[in-house]
């Protein structure tokens, strides 16, 4: 019966990830559509449960996410929400191993970062192997700035309704 009501909430918590971005980017307006619902998943999912256990969510929505909302390259988003999961879980364990609103903010720029820079790097190995035309992968200062600038701000938010529920100070 655990076992059951372990994978309803797996699921669970999938489905309102999906759904937490699906109306992030098709029903907000402009600056609040830039929100990284993944990155705020993984900062929060680290802070509140410190389980590795995030990195197969995110990978199970970023693939969810390819099939939903393709993107230029096939690929792309899987690798990049993955790799940021991991990223995050491993600088969480080793080197930001308290639970402050400043661990979480800080984990929630280097989440962005590293998802961005993961994405950047695939499209870049993707244009240099692959014998096709394709383009060149455009880096947006704009949008990076806007994706961290929302998403730390409901971080924040997040983080200080959850507080009072678990110990982060």
């Amino acid at each position: 019966m655990h076992t059951i009501l372990s994978i309803g909430k797996s699921i669970l918590f999938l489905l309102s990830l999906l759904l937490a971005e699906i109306f992030v980017g098709y029903i907000l307006p402009e600056p609040l559509s830039y929100i990284h619902v993944g990155s705020i998943a993984i900062t929060l999912y680290i802070l509140l449960k410190e389980r590795g256990r995030i990195v197969w969510y995110i990978f199970i929505f970023s693939f969810l996410q390819e099939l939903l909302f393709p993107s230029d390259i096939y690929g792309a988003m899987l690798l990049a929400g993955t790799l940021s999961a991991l990223t995050a879980y491993w600088i969480h364990k080793f080197f930001l191993t308290n639970k402050s609103m400043l661990t979480g903010i800080l984990l929630g720029v280097i989440t962005i970062f590293s998802y961005r820079i993961w994405w950047f790097l695939y499209q870049i190995v993707v244009f240099i192997v692959s014998d096709t035309m394709t383009k060149m992968p455009q880096w947006s200062f704009y949008i990076l700035s806007m994706e961290v600038i929302v998403s730390e701000i409901a971080i924040i938010l997040l983080l200080l309704i959850f507080q009072k529920k678990k110990d982060i100070v």
